[in-house]
């Protein structure tokens, strides 16, 4: 499983105010619209590896698409969006990029 950017490129397309707001995964680059897909990932390789999650998987299958039609060749969802991820506690950072600290409770 990806858990950093450290073995692929992650994107964020939750809207702004989310992602500005809320812990997300650590390396993530925001996103928010489908139209900015071209120009954010002009100098991308086309063989790299992508994931994309949202919330709860709900914009995500659109990105894919999205990212096939550029011609992205190693394109990825994150199944459940974030929603799964924090589910099973994985790593997170807050808006300041510090690791996220979970509550007690789940």
């Amino acid at each position: 499983m990806i858990q950093t950017c450290d073995s692929a490129k992650i994107y964020d397309i939750r809207p702004r105010e989310v992602y500005i707001s809320e812990p997300r995964i650590k390396g993530a680059k925001l996103i928010y619209d489908f139209s900015y897909f071209k120009e954010a990932l002009q100098n991308l390789h086309r063989d790299h590896q992508i994931m994309v999650y949202c919330g709860k998987e709900l914009r995500s299958p659109a990105a894919v698409n999205a990212l096939v039609k550029l011609g992205f060749n190693n394109v990825y969802e994150l199944q459940g969006g974030l929603a799964a991820w924090k589910n099973k506690r994985l790593p997170l950072v807050d808006t300041d990029g510090n690791e996220y600290k979970y509550s007690s409770m789940k």
